[in-house]
């Protein structure tokens, strides 16, 4: 799937599940107000599922916009690879978001890169917000918050409940 498209680019809500023997690739790029990319699933209990035999791939970009908003939401959502890689891109003028998510690259590698060139609102910002509740597990890992531009704030917000595995 790649689109781009004027406020949410790519949007899945509640009770949605893609499953592919192949690669899933999400490329949403928002040019007015709004992020590139929102994954929102229901509760813990009712997450999305995105599960991939090979690689997943999300890239968000969100450029023109007069608000500052993620680039990328993603909220109770499970994103599973079996032989594959996982690969999280965020970038322009807003952060990445993280809520009660699970990252699995059961024999391959999760990479995350968050990057804002907009000034962060307040010093509790953060380019790449783990706000709770996250689990990401791999073979190996990288991740990565870049804030450009901001005299405040950080590149990483791990907050409550996250968990990091190299297995």
């Amino acid at each position: 799937i790649n689109t781009t498209a004027k406020n949410k680019s790519i949007w899945i809500k509640a009770n949605s599940s893609l499953n592919s023997n192949r690669d899933i690739i999400l490329n949403g790029e928002a040019n007015s107000t709004g992020e590139g990319i929102v994954i929102q699933g229901a509760s813990d209990t009712s997450r999305n599922m995105i599960k991939a035999q090979r690689d997943i791939t999300l890239k968000a970009n969100n450029s023109n916009v007069s608000v500052q908003s993620s680039s990328m939401n993603l909220d109770n959502v499970s994103l599973v690879s079996g032989t594959g890689n996982i690969a999280i891109n965020g970038s322009g003028l807003g952060s990445v978001h993280f809520s009660n998510i699970d990252l699995t690259a059961i024999a391959g590698n999760v990479t995350v890169y968050a990057e804002t060139v907009s000034a962060l609102t307040s010093a509790l910002s953060s380019t790449l917000s783990m706000v709770g509740n996250n689990t990401i597990k791999a073979q190996n890992g990288s991740v990565i918050g870049s804030a450009l531009n901001t005299s405040q704030g950080a590149g990483i917000g791990f907050r409550e409940n996250n968990s990091l595995s190299i297995e």
